[in-house]
């Protein structure tokens, strides 16, 4: 069985192997209503085992050493989809109704943007690609690769998250190899959330960064 015979995969990320019930609740209805799909729910370990499988123990080692689960997510989403492609969901969305309703198909790849977001603006929480190394992936990764090895990079959303997307985006360069839909678009399918719901506000990752390091070992 080649690549293009296997399922298709839908991933998400939360850092314990128990998400919180709500979030828990919000996941399994990804996985139940998506019978067809290789559904995987992936923590910080298994992340860990990925990134050493495919990356090798250098980035298994700078993914482990990722003190903010919000970062953990960031890398692991784009580390994922640049070797595989698939489907990647954030925990806290809801789904109302299978992909295979509303999803474009012949994207190479598609991201969404928020109602409050404006071009070159896109969010992170859901992204497909149709195949793997999608070139507007690969360049994420290889400024996320450089700065994990690197311990470097002073913010989560603008060094690994829909900020390092926007500038990329803003270049112009991967327009013609992309869709971005409008949040207002999926609003029957879908409905996004916050995991800033079920966590104390100190606990967001907004909020750690303003006085943590992003890396246990100091960066």
């Amino acid at each position: 069985m080649t690549d293009l015979d296997q399922p298709p995969r839908l991933i998400q990320y939360w850092d314990q192997p128990e998400p919180p019930a709500a979030l828990l609740e919000r996941m399994e209805g990804w996985r139940q209503k998506h019978p067809g799909w290789t559904y995987r729910r992936y923590d910080r370990v298994a992340s860990a085992r990925f990134m050493r499988s495919i990356y090798g123990t250098a980035l298994e080692e700078a993914f482990l050493d990722v003190r903010l689960p919000a970062m953990q997510a960031d890398v692991f989403r784009i580390a994922f989809l640049l070797a595989f492609g698939g489907l990647w969901v954030d925990a806290a969305t809801t789904c109302f109704s299978p992909v295979e309703t509303w999803l474009d198909f012949q994207a190479p790849l598609l991201l969404l943007r928020r109602s409050h977001q404006h071009y070159p603006q896109v969010c992170n929480g859901l992204i497909h690609a149709l195949a793997p190394r999608h070139p507007l992936l690969a360049a994420a990764w290889q400024s996320m690769e450089s700065s994990l090895l690197t311990r470097t990079g002073v913010k989560v959303y603008r060094s690994f998250g829909p900020g390092l997307l926007r500038d990329l985006l803003a270049s112009g360069s991967w327009d013609h190899t992309l869709t971005v839909w409008q949040e207002t678009d999926l609003s029957d399918h879908l409905c996004f959330g916050s995991s800033s719901k079920v966590l104390p506000p100190e606990q967001h990752w907004s909020q750690r960064q303003q006085s943590e390091s992003l890396y246990f070992s100091g960066g």
